[in-house]
């Protein structure tokens, strides 16, 4: 039988799994605002996020695209 109910010690920390979750997604957000596409449209149909710099096209982990984006770019 599975015991549905978190414990404390979860709940403790669910405040911060929630807050986890929603940086992931703003961080996704800002890149795609920024011209980032996130595809697996690769012959090895890996994900990562794609951009077009200076006529090439970056494709990277979204850590380091928004290391990219934030820092090396105008």
């Amino acid at each position: 039988m599975c015991n549905d109910r978190m414990t404390k010690k979860e709940l403790s920390f669910e405040p911060i799994r929630l807050m986890e979750i929603d940086l992931y997604g703003r961080k996704n957000a800002w890149l795609s605002a920024h011209g980032w596409k996130y595809t697996s449209d690769f012959p090895d149909s890996c994900w990562r996020w794609v951009k077009k710099i200076k006529g090439k096209s970056m494709m990277c982990s979204r850590d380091e695209a928004l290391n990219i984006e934030l820092n090396c770019l105008p």
